[in-house]
């Protein structure tokens, strides 16, 4: 009787574990990245070419024209897979 029960106990183990080990197969991974242009027309093509392909903007688009004559544009992106 005993043994059955340790059987019977090692075999929900193992399920769990194999449950457990799937779940784990499963996680997605995130990727991010941050995409720079000089101009805003170029930052949309490169943001829309990455679109294309599956990354999805985090947030707006920020720009950065602090005194300096010449204005940089960037978009965060992430990539779950």
């Amino acid at each position: 009787m005993l043994i059955k029960k340790v059987l019977k106990i090692s075999k929900i183990l193992v399920l769990l574990n194999k449950r457990s080990l799937t779940k784990l197969n499963k996680q997605k991974t995130m990727k991010y990245i941050t995409v720079e242009e000089k101009n805003k027309t170029n930052l949309e093509k490169e943001v829309q070419s990455l679109i294309d392909k599956g990354w999805e903007p985090l947030g707006g688009m920020c720009v950065d024209a602090v005194g300096t004559g010449s204005s940089r544009f960037f978009q965060a992106l992430i990539f779950e897979g």
